[in-house]
């Protein structure tokens, strides 16, 4: 694993550019407020401009508590503990798979098994560094363990395995949703599989304690973690949870995102160091690939000699199929019929799971150790283009400051960029309020009383007993409203005077509101449960105290394995280790400029077609690719733009791309909010943007000739940028990027 985790442990801090800086910003936040004294916190205060954002209550927390234990420790912050959790989630990843194809084929297919796991492109560069993941890489890499555990509790039936199975199991589904419901869909069609047919299991009988008791740890390692998932089913209904799922066209919807068979061969692109993030594949990786048709051909030709079938290599053959299934086009009916498919957003993501079941289903075949350590060191060296990934400079504060003045430009507020998880009372996004920010940029807390609404004769003091708990001391001769500049959300709660009161919700913004009698009052504004979440408590302990008290029954019931002999753990041999470890340091000393683009200003060296067209002097089209240049009505084409900014953008533009007929009228059309999915403001000048775009041609599309244009523009007031001629003049509103043939079905 040494050459997967090398980017992150050869350099300082991380990159700023991907979703790795969200998810640092939220575990500095959450590392605030346990100093503050909230030690399980639903709600991140600090959020929103300040108003308060329920980010914890409804977003997988473990990764977050993970990283902030490491940031505990001594000249430890919140950005090298985010590093931590990213090195340590691929670094548990391939001890589990291992140590689970070790128990089952040898240590040498082990071996050959941690290589491919860590060398699959989804698992070792688009999910941590492409995409920078946190929650979702992390994942990936405890459900191996998972497997491993499991394992062992049915081979060893011992009182550790248990109980380790059954909290790694709710480690796992508290690391990230969508891989929560995925994996453990895995995870227990493997233990009904091994149910039916597992060797162990049908020796000391199906319903014997050896054979339910992994179903009892699985299931008791979902009810620990109802303390977050009750809440979440039951109170997702009071955020907006509308813009996770796209419609079709939007970058959100699955049908944007299928992948083909061929890109699960396809080699994994080099990185240009001159992209602002470069482009990559969805790809399976060629090894990986190769080794699901020799575990599809060692099946089939062991079905058709009629020889016995090993049950568990067919289980991991199944799985992988079914789960690449999911990313191809053919799947759509079931994407469109399985309710909560569309919330997985991308088909690309079953990558992840099948990565690892392929992993598995591969090493099985490879027990052998000259077969195992060169598929090994073969799926390292195809990795190495992967390890080059853009260096990055320091990633600067993580404070109050940092998160207000990110909020401020643009990109995201609150951590997340569609407004999802906004309370459902707010009908209308506010704008921010100058002095919350000004305290924010002090790394203060924010005074959240709406001073302007106030009566003239009103005076009120705000104290800050933590971080969620507000006092306000309150004098005024007159019965008022106390506004308060804080998003209402189900657990806030309101005394007067030491006596609960009820408050109101101010529309349509959705802020607290206080009615108060004349007089002198202290009001006290606190953030605490719900029935729900003291229901998810309530389970979560009965769920602790089962696990313990049924291990300890399961230890009485003896340790045997059933009369099924366990199979034999050989070490790794001292030659295969050191032939290993000397092949691996060999690669990195690779130059990494035989493994890399780094394109010069003005020019995008992977691109097909170079173009260098100025729009007003602000952001230029360096070149293009584009798949087909002939198609037929109903085609996909897949266009890809090259920006760059040729000075800071002090706005966000809009890009539109056109397909035109020879009459001037338009046929066809991809538009996005963000070029390249990255707001205009945050470009870089010395750095290009990769803008993909799909277009759809109609199904009716008369066969012609039809030209293919992009252009900016800034859509609340309906302006394009100018395009610049090569001697400097305006040309138009639009850029002819080329044309398409479209011909008869």
């Amino acid at each position: 694993m040494l050459p997967i985790i090398w980017p992150f442990i050869s350099r300082d801090s991380l990159p700023v550019a991907t979703d790795a800086e969200l998810h640092i910003f939220r575990l500095a936040e959450l590392e605030r407020l346990i100093r503050g004294g909230e030690l399980y916190p639903r709600l991140a205060p600090n959020f929103y401009f300040g108003y308060g954002y329920p980010i914890f209550n409804y977003y997988s927390p473990f990764v977050y508590y993970f990283g902030v234990f490491i940031a505990f420790l001594p000249r430890i912050g919140p950005v090298e503990a985010t590093k931590a959790v990213f090195v340590l989630g691929l670094l548990f990843g391939g001890w589990g798979t291992f140590g689970f194809v070790r128990d089952r084929w040898g240590t040498a297919a082990g071996i050959a098994a941690a290589a491919l796991f860590g060398s699959a492109p989804y698992i070792q560069f688009i999910d941590p560094h492409a995409r920078g993941v946190l929650a979702e890489s992390f994942s990936l890499g405890l459900l191996p363990i998972c497997f491993f555990l499991l394992g062992r509790l049915i081979t060893h039936q011992q009182r550790r395995y248990f109980v380790g199975a059954a909290f790694a199991i709710a480690a796992f589904v508290l690391s990230h949703n969508l891989m929560a419901m995925m994996g453990s869909g895995l995870l227990l069609a493997w233990l009904v599989w091994q149910w039916l047919f597992d060797e162990q299991i049908q020796a000391s009988g199906r319903w014997s304690i050896p054979a339910i008791a992994p179903f009892l740890s699985f299931g008791l390692g979902i009810s620990l973690s109802m303390f977050f998932w009750l809440p979440v089913a039951l109170e997702r209904n009071l955020v907006n949870l509308n813009t996770l799922v796209g419609e079709d066209g939007s970058h959100f919807a699955w049908t944007s995102h299928f992948l083909s068979i061929g890109d699960f061969f396809a080699f994994s692109n080099r990185i240009d160091w001159g992209a602002a993030q470069s482009a990559f594949r969805f790809n399976l990786g060629p090894i990986q690939a190769i080794l699901l048709i020799a575990l599809l051909g060692m099946v089939g030709y062991t079905a058709v000699q009629k020889q016995d079938q090993d049950k568990e290599r067919l289980f991991w053959l199944l799985a992988g199929l079914g789960l690449l299934f999911f990313t191809l086009p053919v799947s759509d009916f079931l994407w469109r019929t399985v309710p909560v498919l569309p919330f997985i957003q991308f088909p690309w993501r079953f990558l992840g799971p099948a990565a690892i079941a392929l992993a598995i289903g591969g090493g099985s075949l490879l027990k052998d150790w000259r077969l195992a350590g060169g598929i090994a060191l073969l799926s390292l060296f195809l990795a190495l283009p992967l390890t080059q990934v853009a260096p990055w400079g320091d990633f600067g504060p993580t404070d109050l400051a940092a998160v207000a003045f990110q909020e401020q430009k643009g990109r995201w507020l609150g951590t997340t960029s569609t407004a999802d998880f906004i309370p459902a009372t707010v009908e209308t996004e506010p704008k921010p309020i100058d002095t919350m920010l000004e305290a924010l940029g002090r790394n203060q807390t924010p005074d959240r009383v709406n001073r302007p609404s106030l009566p003239s004769t009103a005076d009120v003091t705000q104290e800050v007993v933590s971080p969620l708990h507000f006092r306000y001391d309150v004098s005024n001769p007159d019965e008022f409203a106390l506004r308060l500049f804080l998003y209402d959300f189900p657990g806030w709660r309101v005394q007067v005077n030491g006596e609960t009161v009820e408050h109101d919700i101010g529309l349509p913004e959705g802020f607290i509101v206080v009615p108060l009698p004349a007089g002198d009052h202290t009001v006290d504004v606190w953030f605490g449960l719900t029935p729900a979440r003291t229901a998810g408590w309530v389970l979560s302990a009965i769920s602790l105290v089962a696990i313990l008290g049924l291990a300890f029954v399961f230890v009485q019931n003896g340790r045997g394995h059933s009369g099924v002999e366990r199979r034999a753990i050989n070490p790794i041999p001292p030659k295969a280790f050191a032939a290993l470890g000397l092949a691996v340091l060999l690669m990195m000393l690779i130059p990494g400029s035989w493994l890399r683009y780094e394109s010069a200003a003005g020019v995008v060296e992977p691109a097909e077609f170079q173009l260098n067209v100025s729009l007003d002097r602000q952001i230029e089209l360096l070149a293009y690719d584009i798949d087909k240049q002939q198609a037929r009505p109903g085609d996909w084409v897949e266009l890809t733009l090259y920006w760059q900014a040729e000075v800071e953008p002090s706005i966000d533009f809009q890009v539109f791309v056109h397909l035109i007929d020879a009459n001037g009228q338009l046929v066809a059309q991809s538009d996005k909010l963000n070029p390249g999915d990255f707001p205009t403001r945050r470009w870089q000048t010395d750095k290009y943007v990769t803008d993909s775009h799909l277009i759809k041609l109609p199904d009716n599309l008369p066969a012609g000739t039809y030209s293919l244009s992009a252009g900016m523009w800034v859509m609340s007031e309906g302006w394009r940028l100018p395009v610049l001629a090569a001697d400097g003049t305006v040309s138009g509103d639009v850029i002819l990027i080329d044309e398409i043939n479209v011909v008869e079905n």
